[in-house]
């Protein structure tokens, strides 16, 4: 029995039920930056996340974005092309 949980800062923890009612971290692993989306694939027992990359964040926040109202403030632009599916397996 396992649980896994993507951070979005690029790493995959894998938690272990050792009881009903203890768990412990298995594993942590590194998979990419902004991957935050998870699959299971029962058959094979793998994992698919995917992500891309992104550019140099704006310094300054363009009109009508969160600013500081407690948004995450502008994204950094996808660079053309970088979209990734990472499988992750045994």
């Amino acid at each position: 029995m396992e649980a896994f949980s993507t951070q979005g800062n690029g790493t995959l923890t894998i938690v272990k039920e050792k009881s009903p009612t203890s768990f412990e971290v298995e594993q942590n692993l590194d998979t990419m930056n902004g991957a935050r989306t998870i699959a299971f694939d029962s058959k094979t027992s793998h994992i698919f996340t995917m992500s891309q990359e992104r550019g140099p964040a704006p310094t300054v926040a363009p009109a009508g974005a969160a600013g500081g109202r407690g948004g995450r403030g502008p994204q950094a632009p996808v660079v053309p092309g970088s979209f990734s599916i990472v499988m992750i397996g045994k």
